[in-house]
C-alpha cells in the first residue's frame, strides 16, 4: 500500500524543479559541439579525389566532375578539304559537384574523415523529416548555390 504522505512528498518536490523534457517544436536543443548531423560539402574545395565515395558505408554520395570552359576552333583537312571543328579543354581548375542522398546517409561521418581538403563537414542540424524521397538529396556546387 502506497503512503499519501510519501506521494505527498514526491509530488511537492517535482513541482518545485523544473521540467527535464523541453518544449521541442518552439524550443530547438543545442547540440554537442561533436553531434553527428546532417554532411555538408564546400564543393569549390573538392578536388574529385572520390575517397569520400569509397569510404561511404551506405553509398549516399556521388562526385560529378562539372564540364569546363572549352577551346573552339576549326580547320580544313588537307585530305579531304573538310571543315572539322575540335573543342579542346581549357586548362585549369576541374570543378566538381557532390549529390548526397539523406535518405542513405548513416551520419558515421567516415567521409568527413577521410576528405584530404577538408571539404565535408557535419552540421548540428538534426531536423531531416520529408515528405518525399526528392526533398533528401542535397545538390551542392554546380551552378553555385548550395541547397540547404
Amino acid at each position: 500500500m502506497v503512503r499519501p504522505a510519501k506521494m505527498l512528498k514526491e509530488l511537492m518536490g517535482s513541482l518545485c524543479t523544473e521540467p527535464i523534457t523541453v518544449r521541442y517544436p518552439y524550443q530547438k536543443l543545442k547540440m554537442p559541439p561533436k553531434y553527428r548531423g546532417r554532411i555538408s560539402c564546400k564543393a569549390e574545395l573538392c578536388v574529385g579525389c572520390r575517397l569520400c565515395v569509397r569510404d561511404c558505408p551506405s553509398g549516399a554520395i556521388q562526385i560529378v566532375q562539372l564540364p569546363g570552359e572549352k577551346y573552339q576552333f576549326a580547320y580544313r583537312s588537307l585530305l579531304g578539304g573538310k571543315k572539322v571543328n575540335v573543342q579542346i579543354e581549357k586548362p585549369g581548375k576541374k570543378k566538381f559537384k557532390a549529390v548526397i542522398d539523406l535518405g542513405k546517409c548513416l551520419f558515421c561521418a567516415q567521409c568527413v574523415e577521410t576528405c584530404p581538403r577538408k571539404a565535408l563537414s557535419e552540421t548540428e542540424d538534426y531536423e531531416l523529416a520529408a515528405l518525399t524521397k526528392d526533398c533528401l538529396f542535397r545538390t551542392y556546387g554546380g551552378d553555385g548555390k548550395t541547397e540547404k
